[in-house]
């Protein structure tokens, strides 16, 4: 008897089993999961790293449209003065 109760029976060992088998699955699961997120944290970082760049082009864009403002209208106060 000794013996036998350290052995799981087959229903047990049945149970086990199952509870292996699911717990692997969570684990494959987790693992697509984790992998997605991955991939898609990686995007939004491509997507952000774009829109920065657009982002200071704008800036530059806007800094060199106010210097030519203030070129033209310096010009145009030479203009009037005239």
């Amino acid at each position: 008897t000794r013996l036998h109760s350290s052995v799981p029976d087959s229903s047990e060992s049945d149970v086990l089993e199952d509870e292996n088998r699911s717990l692997r699955n969570q684990l494959e699961e987790s693992r697509r999961a984790a992998s997605r997120l991955g991939q898609e944290k990686e995007e939004l970082n491509r997507r952000l790293e774009e829109r920065e760049r657009e982002r200071e082009a704008l800036r530059r864009g806007k800094t060199d449209l106010e210097e030519q403002k203030r070129l033209l209208d310096r010009a145009l106060e030479k203009i009037t003065k005239e």
